[in-house]
């Protein structure tokens, strides 16, 4: 979930050598390499920006400085197979700064993330397709208010999860295509309307167990593209406010697939690429006490 600003501004370079950015405008979003240092620093009424989106543009780590004049910037969102971790730097000087999200980014790696140990207000964290590893976790993981945290195709694997347990607010937890069996999971704090992503990861049903065991309040989980199966299935069934669980392209049959009849909070299954028969899917409906939605074609 990303916070809503406004209206999108995406300016084009010649547009902003003219000095020209709306002044009801707080986006500023740019792709592609023609967005240089000399663009950003060409960029007027930067300190009214809230919200800046670049995608593989041309700027430097000395050229995202000019973002400390945006002493309003709320949401940054980069790409970049070029950036280091100055970047990290400069951004947690910003004092409104409440979401990061760093796509793609591989030169951005462990020491960097001490960085950001100081950003108190921050609320969203995305950290995909970065060089961070279980140890790098150990700098963020005493962030107050993050409450949505992003690791997917990462090595992060259980052991990080572990130093997760101190973020007291985390309810949205995505790691997929990371190292993550699931066990990692269960020293997580069981905070309200919890989610969390494995999809593609090398989760077990013994993994998938020993979370289950800890976090009551689990409402999603997506083990989509992995080797769990029917006891994972039971294990996720005895989770009284689960509301959406997704298993599809994995070991489920029938027989896991029965164990959802009658979810009191169950709204949505995913089984699709599974060993499962219509007849157990329209069953799996009839028992639903809500309007339970199976994808399993």
């Amino acid at each position: 979930m990303q916070i809503e600003l406004g209206r999108v501004a995406c300016i084009p370079h010649e547009q902003l050598g003219q000095g020209k950015l709306p002044m009801d405008e707080t986006r500023l979003e740019y792709e592609g390499p023609a967005f240089t240092d000399a663009a950003l620093k060409a960029v007027p009424n930067l300190d009214k920006v809230e919200t800046v989106a670049l995608w593989d543009t041309a700027v430097t780590d000395s050229g995202f400085g000019e973002l400390l004049r945006a002493r309003a910037l709320i949401e940054v969102s980069i790409s970049s197979d070029t950036l280091s971790g100055t970047v990290l730097q400069l951004l947690a000087q910003l004092p409104a700064l409440r979401s990061l999200q760093i796509h793609r980014c591989s030169r951005i790696s462990d020491n960097d993330l001490q960085h950001l140990a100081g950003c108190v207000g921050l609320r969203e964290l995305y950290l995909k397709e970065t060089a961070v590893t279980d140890r790098g976790l150990r700098a963020i993981c005493a962030l107050p208010e993050v409450w949505s945290l992003i690791l997917d195709d990462t090595t992060v694997s259980d052991d990080g999860c572990v130093s997760l347990a101190e973020m007291p607010r985390l309810s949205l937890l995505s790691l997929n295509r990371t190292r993550v069996v699931g066990h990692g999971l269960a020293s997580l704090r069981n905070n309200e309307h919890l989610n969390a992503y494995l999809e593609g990861t090398p989760a077990t049903d013994e993994g998938v167990t020993a979370l289950v065991g800890r976090l009551s309040n689990l409402m999603r989980l997506s083990l989509n593209s992995t080797n769990v199966g029917d006891l994972a299935a039971q294990a996720l069934s005895t989770l009284p406010k689960l509301s959406d669980v997704r298993l599809s392209h994995t070991k489920l049959t029938d027989a896991g697939l029965s164990a959802f009849a009658g979810h009191p909070s169950l709204e949505a299954v995913y089984a699709r690429g599974c060993a499962v028969t219509t007849s157990t899917v329209e069953a799996l409906r009839k028992a639903s006490p809500r309007e339970l939605v199976v994808y399993a074609s």
